[in-house]
């Protein structure tokens, strides 16, 4: 029982996180300090940083401009894709809201999270970089990923598009070795109920951010697992 407690990296890690993101904020803040002062500081950075960005676009490498596009959406409240969560554990990031420069957002509800409920009875939750091979086992199996469906909101794929893809074509894909590359962060947890975690790194293009994470949160759940220690010592000597 005690591991199962251990084991839970959701609810409890969370809010653990959410707990030292707020000790550290109090933290680097001096007493006294002025919070005016301080956004003042950071709409400047605010405002510098946009004005690099813009000039930087301008020169980028088309890959790189289309990540940076890809990571551009709105996440307001009322977004679908608020309070989900992704394959690690932690905040669902962005799969791509400018695919191939279409103007168009992935995922069921065009607003580029691969964010899911009971309505998405396809779990649209995998966000991958497609390929030539995986496209074409798409149109194999009679699901063509290729072609433009204006009405259904779908710009039409090449190799390079992130997009967010069926739990179980990616699964499908995967069995007969041409399931293509995909972005951990940009996951929803539902994956999971489909494939392992184990599997989903070994196609991750964020492996290396991705095992940061883990790491954090592994050592989280070991600071947890002592605490649980400490506290059965108190309880029953």
């Amino acid at each position: 029982e005690l591991l199962n407690k251990i084991m839970m990296p959701t609810s409890t890690l969370r809010r653990i996180t959410s707990l030292i993101s707020a000790f550290t904020l109090l933290a680097v803040v001096p007493v006294g300090a002025s919070f005016v002062s301080h956004s003042y500081t950071t709409s400047s950075r605010v405002t510098r940083a946009n004005t690099e960005k813009e000039q930087w676009t301008t020169t980028a490498p088309q890959q790189v401009k289309t990540q940076l596009k890809c990571a551009e959406c709105d996440n307001d409240e009322s977004s679908s894709s608020v309070g989900q969560y992704n394959v690690l554990g932690t905040p669902l990031k962005p799969c791509c809201c400018n695919v191939g420069d279409s103007g168009i957002a992935t995922g069921f509800w065009r607003n580029g999270y691969c964010s899911t409920s009971s309505v998405d009875t396809g779990v649209h939750t995998v966000c991958v970089e497609c390929d030539a091979d995986f496209l074409a086992f798409s149109r194999l199996v009679n699901n063509d990923l290729m072609t433009p469906n204006p009405e259904k909101r779908f710009p039409g794929l090449k190799p390079g598009d992130r997009w967010c893809v069926c739990a179980d074509r990616w699964v499908q894909a995967f069995k007969v070795g041409m399931a293509p590359k995909l972005y951990l962060e940009s996951c929803h947890e539902k994956t999971l109920s489909y494939v392992s975690l184990d599997v989903l790194m070994k196609y991750a293009v964020d492996d290396k951010a991705s095992a940061t994470i883990l790491e954090r949160l592994n050592g989280q759940r070991s600071g947890l697992e002592h605490l649980f220690e400490l506290e059965d010592e108190y309880i029953f000597g």
